[in-house]
């Protein structure tokens, strides 16, 4: 045995769970604030991103960069992160992959459905499958796009409405 060394090594689980958690909501908290305009005009809508892939989360910011009445208020790659985002920040729109690491996108957008009815869901996923199109529609979504056929829809979809 080395000088120094405790003769049992154990892991205190809760607190590890306690230190992640606060770290993923500072984390979150710190990113909100300083992309947060706080001057937004009231037309502006605030924009959620929740994906997995920086690769589309990349093209959907260039494709909406130049949109004007648009802000984005937070981009989660998981469904923990976007469940916390979704309740500090309260956006307008969220663009959501339903295929995500831990509680899918599915579970995200019933959560979303269920507790902030006013927010407009656009699915935008590579599971573009007849199966998922039905249960995005009855659980709540708004719209749902193909990521590989209809990925330039997603900013049609926010200047129609503006």
């Amino acid at each position: 045995m080395f000088p120094y060394q405790e003769e049992s090594c154990s892991i205190n689980h809760d607190k590890l769970l306690e230190s992640t958690t606060t770290f993923l909501l500072l984390r979150i908290f710190v990113f909100c604030f300083f992309n947060q305009n706080f001057l937004m005009d009231a037309k502006t809508k605030k924009i959620l991103l929740i994906d997995s892939s920086a690769i589309a989360i990349s093209r959907l910011k260039r494709l909406m960069s130049e949109m004007k009445n648009l802000q984005f208020v937070g981009v989660a790659v998981n469904s923990t992160e976007a469940n916390a985002i979704i309740k500090l920040m309260k956006p307008d729109v969220v663009i959501l992959d339903i295929q995500l690491p831990g509680n899918n996108g599915m579970h995200v957008l019933r959560e979303i459905k269920n507790n902030y009815s006013t927010v407009q869901v656009i699915v935008l996923t590579n599971n573009s499958e007849l199966y998922y199109r039905n249960l995005c529609k009855e659980s709540g979504a708004d719209y749902f796009f193909d990521k590989s056929t209809e990925f330039e829809r997603v900013p049609e979809v926010l200047v129609s409405q503006e």
